[in-house]
C-alpha cells in the first residue's frame, strides 16, 4: 500500500468526492480517499483495505465498536460550535474551504499525538536562496517574492520572511489565525509534529508557498 487510507463517509455523495479529490491530492500526508455513503461500506472498505482516518457525516448513526476499530475519527460537523456534550469527539465544520477541512485534520493528527506517525519525509535535496541587506527600504521583500514567484513557474519554492514586520500588505491575503511564531512556539515546546504543524500553517499561490512570522497590526 503506497499511501495511507482515509475514508469518507458522507450523505452528500458529491461533497466527499470533491473533498476526497482535494486530500488525495495533499502529497505531505500520502493519502488514499475512499468515499461512501452508509456506515456499512464504511466497515467493508475498512475490512478490504484497512483505514487509518475516519471522516464522517455527523447525521450517520454507527455503532461505536466500529468506530473503535479506526486510530483516527473525525466527525464533520454542519454547526461550528458542534455538540458541547460530547467534548472528547473530535469534529472539523463541514461547510469551509477545502484547504481550511485540511488544517483541520492535520491540526487533529497532531493534538492527538498521532503526528509521530504522519512524518513528513523529503525525497529530494533543494537550494536555500538569501536575500539580506544591513540597508532597509531598499526592496528587499518585493525582491524575494518576484524571484520566488519566478522559480516557482517550475519547481516548488517555500518563502520565509524572518523580519518582525515584513510590509507583506497587498502580496498575500490576509492571514492572522495561523503563522511562523506559532510554528516555532510549538517547536520549543516540542509540542506536536513540526512537519505537520508546516503543513498545517503553509499557505499557498501555485508552486509559491509562504507563511508569516507574525500577523500584521
Amino acid at each position: 500500500m503506497n499511501g495511507r487510507n482515509l475514508i469518507i463517509c458522507d450523505q452528500e455523495m458529491e461533497y466527499a468526492s470533491r473533498l476526497a479529490k482535494y486530500l488525495e491530492g495533499k502529497k505531505e500526508l500520502a493519502l488514499q480517499v475512499k468515499i461512501c455513503d452508509s456506515p456499512e461500506q464504511a466497515a467493508l472498505i475498512r475490512r478490504e483495505s484497512g483505514a487509518e482516518i475516519l471522516l464522517i457525516d455527523e447525521r450517520i448513526s454507527v455503532d461505536k465498536k466500529e468506530l473503535q476499530k479506526i486510530p483516527q475519527v473525525i466527525w464533520l460537523s454542519s454547526s461550528v460550535t458542534g455538540k458541547k456534550e460530547d467534548e472528547d469527539v473530535r469534529r472539523i465544520f463541514r461547510y469551509q474551504k477545502s484547504e481550511n477541512i485540511y488544517a483541520g485534520l492535520v491540526q487533529v493528527l497532531a493534538e492527538s499525538g498521532a503526528g509521530v506517525n504522519w512524518g513528513i519525509h523529503k525525497k529530494e535535496r533543494g537550494k536555500l536562496i538569501g536575500v539580506y541587506s544591513p540597508v532597509r527600504r531598499l526592496g528587499q521583500t518585493a525582491f524575494a517574492i518576484s524571484k520566488g514567484m519566478e522559480l516557482a513557474k517550475t519547481e516548488n519554492v517555500l518563502y520565509v520572511n524572518l523580519e518582525s514586520y515584513a510590509g507583506f500588505g497587498g502580496y498575500f491575503p490576509e492571514e492572522k489565525e495561523k503563522n511562523l511564531s506559532m510554528l516555532l512556539y510549538y517547536a520549543k515546546q516540542e509540542l506536536g509534529n513540526p512537519g505537520l504543524l508546516i503543513a498545517m500553517i503553509v499557505k499557498h499561490l501555485g508552486r509559491f508557498y509562504y507563511f508569516k512570522r507574525r500577523s500584521q497590526t
